[in-house]
């Protein structure tokens, strides 16, 4: 959630809550246990005292209990330990939303978002940290994982990790992931395990896949800590809004690929006169990352790298 993004033409905060009210709906008609939120709740960690009110309201007497993980736009400088600055820390301590490491009761691992997570997850690295170690020993059904995990290769996102290449651990049968906010297919591997990704609630700019994907949600059924038994997930749409009455496409004037939009943002990169703090100087890249038509993608591997450099 956050202010609305250039070429959207309706009222984009409502548009989330709309999705929101129509996830509760769709989860009080398939009886749901809990709401899995993938992290990124909010468009930057610090999210405005309206957003953030407005947000509250609408949780407001929900009986369906919801926990989340943490994305990277939930940390001040994409680090864990800034968690309590941060805008969704509020509902958390409000007991909206439980953000969780692992839940017991659930049987679910929270996998929250850190430089180097994806390399911890690769098959094969002979030195995962201590976090990795600690999570390949657990015995959780599900692992929830703000990372930028894909069945195909991400062009230009150096921290895309395939699906055939993440190791878990000797229960784990699913791995729900966010962070790529396209989404992809259920997977599920030759070892059985199962990886999903439905794909964000937002629609924040005019990619391809933001013009054609459906806004959907996982439906899963399983039994935590059934080491024997099935999971059984499908995807479910939810009630938004199509492209076209959402983007301005009259705006969009040729808009090529990828490639294209990082080389004009590159030049404009090069006139940038860098701010003296971290925080402005995200605030800028990530104003002219949206007048260049940037992929969400793009810009948060632009600023995980800018993070890097200041770590």
């Amino acid at each position: 959630m956050g202010a609305s993004p250039i070429n959207r033409i309706d009222d984009y905060p409502q548009a989330i809550l709309n999705k929101i009210d129509s996830i509760f709906e769709l989860g009080a008609e398939h009886n749901i246990d809990f709401i899995l939120f993938g992290g990124d709740m909010f468009e930057s960690y610090n999210a405005s005292t309206s957003v953030i009110r407005r947000t509250l309201e609408w949780f407001k007497g929900r009986d369906i209990p919801m926990i989340s993980i943490l994305g990277n736009h939930d940390l001040h400088g994409h680090t864990l330990n800034t968690f309590h600055r941060s805008a969704v820390s509020i509902l958390d301590v409000a007991d909206f939303v439980e953000i969780i490491d692992v839940s017991e009761k659930y049987g679910v691992r929270g996998l929250h978002y850190y430089t180097g997570l994806e390399e911890d997850m690769t098959k094969g690295n002979k030195t995962p940290s201590e976090k990795m170690q600690e999570v390949l020993a657990g015995d959780e059904t599900i692992w929830a994982a703000h990372a930028m995990i894909s069945t195909e290769e991400l062009k230009f996102i150096s921290r895309n990790i395939l699906v055939e290449n993440i190791q878990v651990a000797p229960h784990t049968k699913l791995v729900l992931s966010g962070d790529y906010h396209a989404g992809f297919p259920i997977t599920k591997r030759d070892d059985g395990v199962i990886f999903a990704n439905p794909g964000s609630l937002s629609r924040r700019n005019v990619a391809k896949e933001n013009l054609i994907r459906d806004v959907q949600v996982a439906l899963v059924e399983y039994e935590p800590y059934d080491f024997d038994g099935d999971i059984e997930i499908e995807y479910i749409k939810v009630k938004a809004q199509p492209a076209e009455e959402v983007f301005d496409l009259a705006a969009i004037q040729d808009k090529k690929d990828v490639k294209v939009g990082t080389l004009s943002y590159i030049e404009k990169l090069k006139n940038l006169e860098m701010s003296d703090t971290i925080d402005d100087l995200e605030s800028e890249i990530s104003k002219f990352a949206g007048e260049a038509g940037l992929d969400n993608e793009i810009l948060d591997e632009i600023l995980s790298r800018l993070y890097d450099l200041q770590t």
